[in-house]
């Protein structure tokens, strides 16, 4: 995958670092303004180390363990973020969790998702 523009602070010194050398990454300056595009552009680009990779970017950083701290801190802050915007469902006993999976199925509406693309989808 060819490297993306930078979005803010943390993917500009990520993918700055990233066509580098392998060594520890910087942490960045306490009080620093993060983006919600800015993170999620820089944890999509330490996912895709695992994956394809990224064009001019040694494969040893896949498992460097700074990166890795960034990933997990990334990775909190979204997940910390996803529960502050979604309520917690009640909790289900596990002997009645078929009850509630088969009860949130019932309630969508909606076409499946492969229904979707086939009707609506397209090449762009």
């Amino acid at each position: 995958m060819v490297v993306p523009a930078p979005r803010g602070p943390v993917s500009e010194c990520l993918l700055t670092s990233l066509r580098r050398p392998l060594h520890r990454l910087d942490r960045l300056r306490a009080g620093t303004v993060v983006e919600e595009e800015d993170a999620q552009l820089a944890l999509y680009c330490c996912y895709e180390l695992h994956y394809r990779g990224l064009a001019g970017v040694d494969a040893e950083w896949e498992w460097e363990p700074s990166l890795l701290e960034l990933r997990r801190a990334l990775e909190r802050r979204f997940e910390s973020r996803l529960r502050d915007q979604i309520p917690t469902p009640d909790p289900v006993a596990a002997e009645d969790m078929d009850v509630a999976l088969r009860a949130i199925d019932a309630a969508d509406d909606g076409p499946p998702l492969s229904l979707h693309l086939q009707r609506h989808g397209t090449l762009d």
